[in-house]
């Protein structure tokens, strides 16, 4: 099972195959639990309501009111909890799974993502078109394939100044990290990029890429080794010194632990 990247989906190939959509209704308080992880990818956009999502200890990672569009990758623990302070819910939700060129499933890297600002507001005719199409009488797959990556194209061509304000808090610290990949950077030194204490960090860096600085990290390191492992000039061993890994052993770890793989079987 490779590792992408949601921003990589603009560069790479990808299929898209077991969509469909739903649109529902929900009372104020609703909580629907998916604690053993969701058995698909799942774009649902709130149009009504407001929404929090959970982990799977309870402990709040999102509170957003509509417009808002939720990202959520297979295999994903949480619950969605509709806030009863905010009226009844209303939202279309649609299930997808990915695959690249050669069929292999492809995995979303970070578990979240959310677009939950004015400008969300403008997603929401390709969630309705996808719908349609997918309740017609004449359902065409084809037709229904390319209103999905319609609404994956403009999810991935958002602006980058429509941040929220908590992704452009630690933007200084993403970058540092994207940059710095064989750098094991303290949350000292993060935050204060940010000019953040240290729990406010972890906690608005948890809320808005869904993992610890240090597992982002090393999922982007995951995803630079595995295109390095296409290439005979890197051995596995240069790649784990060159990424910041403490040994070979220790790379071979973390790889398998996020990709499922072990790098020399990704290299076959």
């Amino acid at each position: 099972m490779a590792v992408i990247r949601f921003e990589e989906m603009m560069q790479k190939s990808f299929n898209v195959t077991k969509i469909e959509a739903v649109e529902r209704r929900w009372r104020g308080g609703n909580v629907n639990s998916y604690h053993g992880g969701r058995g698909e990818n799942v774009i649902s956009c709130t149009l009504e309501g407001k929404k929090k999502i959970l982990d799977k200890d309870g402990n709040m990672l999102y509170e957003y009111s509509a417009p808002a569009v939720l990202l959520i990758s297979k295999g994903t623990p949480y619950a969605s909890c509709t806030c009863a302070d905010g009226g009844d819910g209303h939202t279309i939700c649609v299930r997808f799974a990915l695959s690249d060129d050669l069929g292999e499933e492809l995995t979303l890297s970070a578990p979240f993502r959310l677009w939950a600002d004015h400008d969300s507001e403008r997603f929401l005719p390709f969630f309705r078109e996808l719908l349609a199409v997918y309740l017609s009488a004449e359902a065409n797959p084809v037709l229904l394939k390319a209103k999905l990556y319609e609404l994956l194209t403009a999810l991935l061509k958002m602006p980058k100044g429509s941040h929220s304000s908590e992704e452009k808090q630690i933007m200084p610290a993403i970058n540092y990290i994207k940059n710095h990949l064989d750098e094991n950077v303290s949350i000292t030194k993060l935050a204060s990029l940010c000019f953040l204490s240290e729990s406010y960090f972890r906690s608005r860096f948890h809320e808005t890429t869904g993992l610890s600085p240090t597992d982002y990290r090393n999922h982007l390191r995951v995803e630079k080794a595995s295109e390095l492992l296409k290439s005979s000039l890197w051995t596995v061993d240069l790649i784990a010194e060159t990424l910041g890994f403490c040994d070979t052993s220790h790379f071979y770890r973390v790889y398998k632990k996020i990709s499922g793989k072990t790098p020399r079987s990704d290299r076959e």
